[in-house]
């Protein structure tokens, strides 16, 4: 039984880091012919890049990786996708938050500053993407948003302006908002079983 159950995580080990390394494959290769001006390559990169933020830290912040590859493919993902629609993209920028949880590492801190740019850029489009969430991924999705250890007034000045936009088109979705500012500015989020080592 003990070796069957063996056999058996192995096995999920093997295809989860094959399932990965096609990720990596189909993105470095949408990278180049996105450089390349390929006809189709936004759309092609768009879908090969990580919609959830498991994804994005597996692929992003592999050990094998330098710091560069996150950083050239934050910078396309920011710069290079003029041609996506609008909702897709916004879509995508909230399923990258949900989950996620600030590291440290400063690839997250890119990508907390490039949902940050998008949301303040197109606040209305932002609450658009998110009505279409529950309240719980909502939450979640702002629980990221605000997580920082930084103590500058930066994100309190970013949060007054975006509740005196958001508050008149939504009142219910700022009440979400204002939840998870309450908990997670300043703060930085550890999981329970990290803090403790309880596995």
């Amino acid at each position: 039984m003990l070796k069957k159950s063996i056999l058996i995580v192995i096995a999920c080990i093997f295809i989860w880091n094959k399932s990965y390394s096609q990720t990596d494959t189909a993105l470095v290769n949408a990278y180049q012919d996105l450089v390349n001006g390929k006809e189709g390559a936004e759309m092609a990169y768009f879908a090969a890049f990580p919609v959830t933020f498991m994804q994005f830290y597996e692929t992003m912040l592999n050990p094998a990786k330098d710091r560069l590859f996150c950083e050239k493919h934050l910078a396309a993902f920011r710069n290079k996708l003029s041609n996506v629609p609008v909702a897709a993209y916004y879509k995508r920028l909230v399923t990258l938050s949900i989950t996620g949880i600030w590291s440290g590492f400063r690839c997250v801190t890119y990508l907390q500053d490039l949902i940050h740019y998008y949301t303040e850029k197109n606040p209305q489009q932002m609450l658009k993407s998110l009505s279409t969430f529950s309240r719980g991924y909502q939450l979640r999705f702002w629980q990221f948003y605000w997580s920082s250890p930084n103590t500058t007034d930066v994100y309190q000045n970013e949060y007054v302006k975006l509740r005196g936009i958001m508050y008149p088109l939504s009142p219910e979705q700022t009440k979400i908002m204002d939840i998870a500012f309450d908990f997670a500015y300043r703060e930085i989020e550890v999981r329970e079983y990290e803090r403790d080592g309880i596995f």
